[in-house]
């Protein structure tokens, strides 16, 4: 394989690099913008207050009662957990979005460098 050739293929996998950079930026901007018009303060307060009333009344009121096996433990853990999930992964996305940036960036310098 020639050095035109090892340069060409360098050239598409930037392109390629700045193209999928474009698209997690877009992406990552939209989760933003979806989750702040989605997380409004009273739909926050609605499902506090939905989950807290569904966390009491499993728990029995006998003081001591098991409110650790009942649905609204239950249902509290799985939503927690589905928000954590989604926290995760919305970080990971920023991270992944940085990155490709960044990447872009090194190998835009390195092809300005070796022409």
């Amino acid at each position: 394989m020639s050095i035109e050739d090892r340069l060409r293929v360098v050239k598409l996998a930037e392109l390629e690099c700045n193209l999928h950079s474009g698209h997690a930026r877009e992406a990552w901007r939209t989760l933003k913008t979806d989750f702040r018009q989605a997380a409004t303060p009273w739909r926050i307060v609605t499902v506090g207050v939905i989950a807290g009333f569904l966390a009491g009344r499993s728990g029995g009121g006998g003081g001591g009662g098991d409110a650790a096996g009942g649905i609204g433990a239950k249902l509290f853990g799985a939503v927690a957990q589905g928000l954590i999930t989604s926290l995760g992964a919305g970080v990971a996305a920023g991270v992944a979005a940085e990155a490709a940036v960044d990447t872009a960036a090194t190998a835009e310098t390195a092809a300005a460098a070796g022409e």
